[in-house]
C-alpha cells in the first residue's frame, strides 16, 4: 500500500515538473533552462542552400576565427609528414583564401529516452549544431578567413626552408685528402713558411705527406718560384717549400 502510494506521488511531481517547464517555455519564448517541447514537434531542418544572411540569427553563429600564431603552428605541425603535409597545408590555405559561405549553426534539441512520450524521448535543453545550410560571409569573416590562409602559405615557406636546411645538414660533403711524395732526401718540415724558421723535422726519401693549405706565401729558391706548403707528418704540422715535393 505504501508502495503504491509513493509511485502516484511520484508521478504527480514529474508531471507537475514537466507541465511547469511546458508552462516556463511558453511564457519565456523557449528560455528556460532545460525547455521540454513534444517529441514529435518538427525543430530545424537541415537542406543543402545557401540562406541570406537575414534569415540567420548571427547571434547563434560562432565567431569567425582569423590568421596568427595558431594556425601558422598548426601548419608546421601538418608538415612534419614531408610533400603530404605541405599539400594538406597548401590546399587548406588556398581553400580559406577562396572562402564565401560557411555553415549555419542552430539549436537542436537534446533527445533523452523516455518512454511515457510517443516517439520515447523527451526533449532535455538545446545545443548549437552545424547545419548543411550555408550562408554568405560578411566582409570582416572573409577578412579573418583570408588571413587564415596566409597564415597556412607563409607556414609552407617556412617549412620548405626548414626542410632543405634538414636535407643539407644530413649530407656531409668530405674532401679527399691530397697527398704529396718526397722525392728528396733530408727535406726539413718548418715551423714557419721561411727558410730562417726552426726546423721540426726531417722527412725520408719516399715518404707521403698530407697537404692541408697549398696557398702559403710564394717564395723563389735557386730561380725557382713555388708557395710554401702547409702539411702534416707523423702527427706533426709544418711548412715545406713546395718546389721539393709532387702533389698527387
Amino acid at each position: 500500500m505504501n508502495l503504491g502510494s509513493e509511485f502516484l506521488r511520484a508521478a504527480v511531481r514529474q508531471v507537475g515538473r514537466d507541465g511547469g517547464k511546458v508552462i516556463s517555455n511558453r511564457i519565456y519564448n523557449r528560455q528556460h533552462g532545460t525547455p521540454i517541447y513534444n517529441s514529435g514537434q518538427n525543430i530545424g531542418i537541415q537542406s543543402k542552400q545557401i540562406v541570406d544572411i537575414s534569415e540567420v540569427k548571427m547571434d547563434l553563429q560562432p565567431r569567425i576565427k582569423g590568421g596568427g600564431v595558431g594556425p601558422f603552428l598548426k601548419g608546421m605541425c601538418l608538415q612534419i609528414i614531408p610533400v603530404i603535409g605541405h599539400l594538406i597545408v597548401l590546399v587548406k590555405g588556398l581553400r580559406y583564401l577562396k572562402r564565401k559561405t560557411v555553415n549555419v549553426y542552430v539549436t537542436a534539441p537534446n533527445k533523452v529516452a523516455d518512454r511515457r512520450y510517443k516517439l520515447g524521448y523527451r526533449i532535455e535543453g538545446y545545443s548549437l549544431v552545424k547545419t548543411n545550410t550555408l550562408r554568405y560571409l560578411q566582409p570582416e569573416e572573409k577578412r579573418r578567413f583570408k588571413n587564415r590562409g596566409i597564415s597556412y602559405l607563409l607556414s609552407i615557406v617556412v617549412g620548405l626552408i626548414f626542410f632543405t636546411i634538414f636535407i643539407n645538414a644530413g649530407k656531409t660533403t668530405i674532401k679527399p685528402h691530397k697527398y704529396a711524395q718526397v722525392e728528396r732526401s733530408g727535406i726539413n718540415i718548418r715551423l714557419e713558411p721561411t727558410t730562417d724558421s726552426p726546423v721540426v723535422m726531417q722527412i725520408p726519401q719516399g715518404d707521403s705527406i698530407r697537404i692541408i693549405d697549398e696557398n702559403g706565401p710564394l717564395e723563389t729558391i735557386n730561380e725557382e718560384s713555388a708557395h710554401w706548403i702547409k702539411i702534416e707528418y707523423e702527427e706533426k704540422i709544418g711548412w715545406i717549400w713546395g718546389g721539393l715535393l709532387t702533389i698527387n
